[in-house]
């Protein structure tokens, strides 16, 4: 526990500066973390029999990130039907080679690019939206502590499994937690973003919209949804019998590992801004 708390303190620093910075900064340090998760993704692929190509899979990954930093995100749909050309184009040769798995190795490569690209560049829209350093500064927290309330409340109270198969240690009781620990705790972190934005000469200030209420009912759909990031992975782990997606992060595992409830919170945090906050910007 104490390596793994160092480990996630040592990371805080240098994410923060990145979602900060912004612009190239934060498109090339996200694009990144997206990219060995996709290779994460691709040696799990191996292990079921349906290897997905690393090389395609983390290579369209790239594209679909750049092609929202540069284009925008309506223009995602014609970059994903290119790369579904591509990949189809791809496993025709590999099927006129004797490739018995490429139905299979089809199937898991366009899932992978669309759950771990489209679904992860969506934050790089975000960060792109007015405000949007303070925006992504509720989404990533807010996931962490949905998972942090659950964790401990479920430890301490948990009795009625929520998942058996996929994940054992989670419990209805510390879901509940969460959603409750993260609803209380939302208005105190918009008057510590506000209050930081005043005090801190270097913080953009925080935008209008930036209010307690759109703030806490984000907070809420990040919470509730963001248990279903957690479990997809899991899903994918247990089917291929292993603990984790990676070593690289020691004690923490795979990148995969650690944002996969992000996945999800990208998709319901841009779904959310889009909607309620900047429907102007859809």
């Amino acid at each position: 526990m104490r390596q793994r708390v160092i480990i996630a303190l040592s990371l805080i620093p240098p994410g923060v500066f990145v979602i900060w910075a912004g612009g190239w900064v934060f498109f090339v340090g996200w694009t990144l973390v997206l990219f060995f998760a996709a290779l994460e993704y691709a040696r799990l692929t191996q292990a079921v029999q349906m290897p997905a190509p690393a090389w395609l899979t983390a290579g369209s990954v790239l594209a679909i990130c750049s092609a929202i930093f540069f284009l925008g995100y309506p223009q995602v749909a014609l970059t994903m039907g290119v790369i579904a050309v591509i990949t189809t184009v791809w496993f025709l040769f590999e099927f006129e080679k004797g490739n018995t798995a490429t139905f299979a190795g089809w199937a898991t490569t366009l899932a992978g690019i669309f759950y771990i690209g489209l679904c992860g560049a969506l934050l790089i829209a975000i960060r792109n939206l007015p405000g949007g350093f303070w925006w992504v500064l509720v989404v990533l927290p807010a996931n962490w502590m949905a998972d942090s309330c659950a964790l401990f409340f479920g430890k301490a109270f948990g009795k009625h499994r929520m998942a058996p198969k996929l994940s054992p240690k989670k419990s209805w009781e510390g879901y509940l937690a969460g959603i409750v620990g993260t609803v209380l705790i939302a208005p105190l972190w918009a008057w510590l973003w506000n209050t930081l934005a005043l005090q801190i000469p270097f913080l953009p200030p925080t935008p209008p919209e930036h209010t307690r209420f759109h703030l806490t009912s984000l907070a809420f759909l990040l919470a509730v949804f963001g248990t279903v990031g957690d479990l997809g992975i899991s899903m994918l782990k247990r089917s291929a019998k292993v603990k984790d997606t990676g070593n690289i992060l020691a004690e923490h595992g795979g990148i995969l590992d650690r944002i996969d409830s992000w996945l999800t919170g990208a998709v319901v945090g841009l779904f959310y801004l889009l909607l309620f906050v900047y429907p102007a910007a859809r």
